[in-house]
């Protein structure tokens, strides 16, 4: 227990002071690396009885669109080790098959659909599971929303979807 704490402990005190050293720049080429976790904390964890893995996605397996060093090697090692990578993001601007397509080129690897959660996708889920009767929804959000309502049959007004008559409006 003592050799995870102290690798925590390094861990975060890494992270710590590269966010200091970042916070107030502006850098014109790939994004810095603010963490790498060395390869003994990250199979510590993978040594576990832990059998599947969610990953945050803008910051931990990419930076804007460069790839966080280390990243797609660590997939691939878990996903050999027969554990479930599952990729998750606050963002809802990308659907499902959006976001696999965006992290498959970012990653160079591929991935499956089934392995996103975007928050567009929890969101439709809900509804679908809580609230079936929903068939229609003012949507006050990016394409991701209006794209996994419509794949659980809600018709969609406002967002993405009105966009082209908002547009012809003025």
């Amino acid at each position: 227990m003592k050799t995870a704490t102290t690798a925590a402990t390094t861990l975060l005190a890494s992270i710590n002071r590269n966010l200091a050293a970042i916070s107030s720049h502006s850098f014109p080429g790939p994004a810095p690396t603010i963490c790498s976790t060395s390869s003994s904390v990250a199979s510590h964890f993978a040594s576990k009885d832990y059998q599947s893995f969610l990953f945050d996605c803008d910051g931990v397996v990419y930076r804007v669109s460069d790839k966080i060093p280390g990243a797609t090697e660590s997939i691939q090692w878990l996903q050999s080790q027969g554990k479930r990578c599952l990729f998750v993001t606050n963002s809802s601007g990308r659907d499902r098959e959006s976001m696999r397509a965006k992290l498959s080129t970012v990653l160079g690897m591929e991935l499956e659909t089934d392995q996103m959660v975007p928050s567009c996708f929890t969101a439709a889920s809900f509804i679908k599971d809580n609230h079936p009767n929903v068939k229609k929804a003012l949507v006050i959000g990016d394409a991701g929303v209006v794209s996994e309502l419509e794949k659980i049959g809600v018709e969609c007004i406002g967002g993405a979807a009105d966009h082209g008559k908002n547009a012809a409006r003025g």
